[in-house]
């Protein structure tokens, strides 16, 4: 942890803000689970779920905040992203970082979502059957 990123959890803790940018989320946010300073993590779970989630991401920034959030814990966040990624899941199938980025858990957890916003079963099969297809091509040989 460096000095900065301690400094920066200490004012908060004494000042009760945090001055938040992407250029040290991962750090805050390791220093601040090793401390146990669930505030911080509240904090910045707060903002990824403001400021990020109110645009269109593409595959791999919903799977960057989908880890951060289930390695820190953070449900509501992993909640807010598992709810946009149901919102636009065709959009998501269509892409070629659905292919690359998503793993079999991810997956599995997005289909079995109720929310999930797509043009028929069908259409979901297609996809789980295409993404199965790119990660084993001898299985549907």
């Amino acid at each position: 942890m460096s000095s900065e990123t301690f400094k920066q959890i200490i004012d908060y803790i004494y000042s009760g803000y945090l001055r938040i940018n992407t250029e040290n989320l991962f750090q805050v946010l390791a220093a601040a689970d090793h401390l146990q300073v669930t505030s911080v993590l509240q904090e910045y779970c707060e903002f990824l779920k403001r400021e990020l989630l109110q645009f269109n991401l593409n595959v791999r920034w919903y799977c960057c905040l989908c880890a951060i959030a289930e390695k820190f814990g953070l449900r509501e966040l992993r909640e807010a992203v598992e709810s946009k990624m149901d919102l636009n899941y065709q959009d998501i199938c269509e892409s070629e970082e659905f292919l690359t980025h998503i793993n079999v858990q991810k997956l599995f957890s997005l289909i079995s979502r109720d929310e999930l916003s797509a043009r028929s079963k069908t259409f979901v099969f297609k996809s789980v059957m295409k993404w199965i297809k790119h990660k084993n091509p001898k299985m549907l040989s």
